[in-house]
């Protein structure tokens, strides 16, 4: 393989990645539980240049109780202000994971949408 085409190849694998991801929590979104958990606190982290609100979530399930913090995959601190209830989707068989709940809006979840259909 010639470099010009395995560069190309990487270009286009890393800007599908992101599809990939969202394709993922969608999936994920039909086979794990919806619960209600409550907002402890909200916390901006960086990581390799990209920044998101990692929201520490508590919430009930099958009985027991749990606490996680999550990446909320945006920068809307006002929408994870402590005291404030969320959304999340758990394993069913493994509590402890968990993810925040996202309606699907815009085009990159339509073509992620689409990613998981296929799945």
């Amino acid at each position: 393989m010639n470099y010009p085409v395995a560069a190309s190849l990487l270009i286009l694998f890393l800007l599908f990645v992101p599809f990939l991801v969202r394709a993922r929590q969608i999936h994920l979104r039909r086979k794990w539980r919806l619960v209600e958990g409550t907002i402890r606190k909200a916390t901006v982290r960086e990581a390799e240049g990209d920044r998101s609100i990692f929201v520490e979530v508590d919430y009930i399930f099958g009985g027991k109780a749990y606490t996680r913090s999550i990446d909320s995959w945006t920068m809307d601190k006002e929408t994870y202000a402590a005291g404030k209830s969320i959304a999340i989707r758990v394993h069913p068989l493994k509590p402890w994971k968990c993810l925040v709940e996202r309606p699907i809006a815009g085009l990159k979840d339509v073509i992620s949408y689409w990613i998981a259909s296929l799945f």
